[in-house]
């Protein structure tokens, strides 16, 4: 028997529970809504961020912080939506902020959850789970969605099923079939918030270090993006919240050359750099080549830096035994150490997805230009933001929107 609801939310993640609510809110008590999910329970990814913390957004929002083909309408919705700590408020859920990061004042990812649960069974919206929608085929006065075991009819959709990160989590990417026959265009989907591969031998040998630089992400040579903060090595790849916010724009890596180059001093220039060593070369001539670099590296990098240039060999050298051009590398090294980029992590590692449904095809609304009351929301479209709570920033507002907007577009229908 097919179940019949005014809109229907395929999804419940993020973006998915805040559209159900929005929705629900604007088209009032005579508004049916239903929240659709394949998992056995509402918004399993949402206990997973920030380490299980729920880093819920950011209380600065900036151009720079986002890429993809909806930064346009994305900063139009940014500007008139709420903010993120008043969706919450208006919840009963007090948020803290630490260095503009919002977080849960309890600390604890499921009171995000548990607030967005109850304002789900407050305000009555229907929750299917265990529902894996394969088909949505838009009809006369709505839409009919096809799982394996039930069938439903909704004149409103709101698409909201995430992208292909956490696959573990219930977002493999799967849902993106249903739009195959309807012909909505995607930007092909890669991993984001990832750790960058490299075949250096330096990362190997400095695993488990964390060094403070500032970092370029290069594409065929050309600057792409830059970024400062800790860079982790780990076994062959380079890790950290900078390095993550470069790996949404290494998104060619099938036909494009990639370089991160680490400025180890990025507060000083290169003029500056090579001055200091011969002030230290000056200081501690006659001391063994492995003190070189105390006070400004650890000594296990220190070590590594100099077996690189074949400096550290198997008989002993004092600190006054490196010639001139030794030096001159040793600081170019410390400005601009690049590592070629082979890969990156795949979508069990990543936090979200680079692509997805492009501008073009949506509205300012974020209403599908080709079927009139069929919605976007979330990591479903094409942008991405950096670490720091942006990405859920965008799950919110752009879950407001669409249920918003979905329920006006209804309720002018009826009136």
């Amino acid at each position: 028997m097919q179940k019949q609801y005014h809109i229907a939310v395929i999804g419940g993640g993020a973006s998915g529970l805040l559209a159900a609510i929005a929705a629900k809110i604007e088209g009032g008590a005579d508004c049916s809504v239903v929240i659709l999910e394949r998992n056995d329970r509402i918004g399993r990814k949402i206990l997973s961020t920030g380490n299980g913390r729920c880093n819920l957004g950011n209380t600065v929002i900036q151009k720079e912080n986002y890429s993809g083909s909806l930064l346009e309408k994305a900063f139009a919705i940014f500007q008139q939506a709420p903010k993120t700590e008043d969706y919450f408020r208006q919840m009963g859920l007090i948020c803290r902020e630490e260095e503009h990061r919002l977080y849960p004042h309890c600390n604890h990812a499921s009171a995000v959850l548990d607030s967005l649960r109850l304002q789900v069974e407050l305000y009555g919206i229907a929750v299917q789970c265990d529902c894996q929608i394969q088909n949505l085929i838009p009809k006369k006065h709505g839409f009919l969605l096809q799982s394996d075991t039930e069938s439903y009819f909704a004149e409103q959709v709101i698409f909201a099923c995430g992208g292909y990160a956490a696959p573990a989590l219930g977002t493999d990417g799967s849902a993106y079939a249903m739009l195959k026959d309807l012909k909505i265009a995607i930007r092909p989907c890669t991993p984001a918030l990832c750790f960058l591969k490299t075949k250096t031998e330096l990362v190997r040998a400095l695993k488990g270090i964390r060094l403070l630089a500032k970092v370029s992400l290069y594409e065929n040579g050309v600057l792409k993006r830059q970024e400062r903060g800790e860079v982790q090595f780990t076994e062959q790849a380079l890790s950290g919240i900078c390095i993550f916010n470069l790996s949404a724009y290494c998104d060619k890596l099938s036909h494009a050359t990639y370089t991160v180059a680490l400025d180890l001093l990025p507060d000083w220039d290169l003029e500056q750099v090579y001055a200091f060593l011969w002030e230290l070369y000056a200081l501690r001539g006659t001391l063994p080549i492995e003190e070189f670099f105390i006070g400004i590296f650890q000594r296990r990098v220190g070590l590594q830096i100099l077996k690189q240039y074949g400096i550290l060999q198997k008989e002993p050298r004092l600190i006054a035994s490196c010639t001139p051009k030794e030096i001159k590398q040793l600081a170019s090294f410390f400005k601009t150490r690049k590592f070629s980029v082979i890969g990156k992590g795949d979508w069990k590692n990543a936090q979200i997805s680079c692509g997805g449904i492009i501008s073009e095809e949506v509205s300012a609304d974020l209403e599908s230009i080709r079927y009139p009351g069929l919605y976007f929301s979330g990591e479903a479209l094409d942008l991405q933001g950096d670490c720091g709570g942006y990405n859920l920033n965008w799950a919110w507002a752009s879950g407001w929107w669409t249920g918003t907007h979905a329920a006006k577009e209804w309720k002018q229908k009826h009136d």
